[in-house]
């Protein structure tokens, strides 16, 4: 099963994060992030987002937001308070979803890593909820980051290429 989630990840990524071309009229944005995650480790995190919002005829009638992300968070279980960081790349659409990332886990004496592919669900790439599973490669599972979660976040957009975006009023390149 777990093979199955992660080939289908793949080739969700591929196909979606494909999108585009470099005549595109995308409009650049940088923006913040929040989200929390639960799973046997629950951790709460912020970060930066820098990527592109879609204008509606390139996603076939859709708006779309593909970035690149890095997160640094706090979390916790029964036993252990840990500082958690993630990098990875998304691409959300009006509903649909997908994003993979790289997590660490630490206490600052130990480290957990592992590799997160998520789907789930957007509204207008701003909210979402997400479902992936936790591949470790550590070899450890030291802190209970391994397996099933449910991510809950939030996307917002700060700056887009011509200025901030509520002076931008909606419009992408001029």
């Amino acid at each position: 099963m777990k093979t199955f989630i992660l080939i289908f990840f793949i080739k969700f990524s591929v196909t979606a994060f494909g999108q585009g071309n470099k005549d595109s009229t995308s409009t650049r944005a940088v923006g913040v992030r929040l989200s929390y995650t639960y799973s046997k480790l629950q951790f709460i995190d912020g970060g930066i987002c820098i990527g592109k919002i879609i204008p509606v005829r390139e996603m076939i009638g859709i708006i779309g937001y593909r970035d690149a992300f890095a997160n640094i968070g706090y979390g916790w279980t029964k036993n252990n308070t840990v500082m958690t960081a993630k990098v990875g790349y998304e691409f959300m659409t009006l509903l649909p979803g997908a994003r993979i990332s790289l997590l660490n886990v630490t206490d600052f004496k130990r480290n957990q890593i592992g590799v997160l592919p998520e789907i789930g669900l957007s509204y207008n790439s701003i909210f979402y909820v997400m479902y992936g599973y936790n591949f470790n490669l550590s070899g450890h599972n030291i802190f209970n980051a391994k397996g099933h979660q449910i991510n809950l976040g939030l996307n917002f957009p700060l700056f887009v290429e011509n200025g901030f975006i509520w002076n931008n009023k909606g419009k992408g390149k001029q």
